[in-house]
């Protein structure tokens, strides 16, 4: 088959990495992600093999980049589904361009930002989003981590581009502010998964037994953490 036929591609070399795998994202196109030493001349043969399947993902891809052009550059309103929040921003203008940007929160859930500078307001709602996370997702983590007898060492709230959270070997759970925007089943099913790898630190059948019996709905709750990318703002992402 003609070479021509493959999509343009980066190739990732792991060191943690045991097998090919591919990764394709708005920001970034389609990866490869190979083990070190991997025999780069079997990557083309296998790639047409998947060539279905990448144009599929490349297609929603596209998709993903053109819905996230279509957002207003700054937000009116945050809505919060996994705490039941919806926040009004507003925007002033200072009379001397601050450096970097600072915000206020009324306890009627307005969020007021001192600039009207996209790049800076887009800094300023992403740390905002981090301490969200520290004050709701945190707490209800080990909230979680209480009902269930699965005991974590630590919780940390990041900015990351394709996980929803991680779990280290040392029990120390890693969230995504974005599980912020979900709807509160899949927010929470997200947290009982890491906390499922407390146990587990894999995907066996003995990791998802677990996780079945804490969310007995996971096979109709985890999909759906493919599809709700139209929920997640454009400035949250970047």
């Amino acid at each position: 088959m003609a070479k021509s036929l493959l999509p343009t591609y980066t190739i990732q070399i792991s060191d943690r990495a045991k097998y090919l795998r591919l990764r394709i994202s708005s920001e970034y196109g389609l990866e490869v992600i190979v083990p070190k030493d991997y025999d780069q001349a079997r990557i083309e043969p296998l790639l047409l093999a998947k060539q279905a399947w990448i144009t599929k993902n490349l297609g929603k891809a596209q998709a993903r980049t053109e819905f996230h052009k279509s957002q207003p550059l700054l937000p009116s309103q945050i809505n919060l589904q996994a705490i039941a929040q919806t926040w009004e921003v507003v925007y002033t203008e200072p009379k001397i361009a601050p450096k970097f940007g600072t915000y206020s929160e009324n306890p009627n859930l307005k969020l007021v930002l001192n600039t009207n500078s996209p790049d800076l307001c887009h800094q300023v709602l992403r740390h905002w989003l981090l301490n969200m996370g520290d004050r709701y997702l945190a707490k209800e983590l080990k909230k979680i981590s209480l009902e269930i007898g699965l005991p974590f060492s630590k919780v940390t709230i990041r900015q990351q581009k394709t996980l929803w959270g991680s779990c280290s070997q040392a029990k120390n759970i890693s969230l995504n502010y974005k599980l912020l925007f979900l709807p509160p089943a899949l927010a929470r099913y997200v947290l009982i998964h890491e906390l499922c790898h407390t146990m587990h630190m894999n995907h066996s059948g003995k990791f998802w037994q677990l996780v079945k019996k804490f969310e007995p709905n996971y096979q109709v709750l985890d999909p759906q953490l493919r599809e709700v990318w139209q929920i997640i703002p454009a400035w949250a992402t970047d």
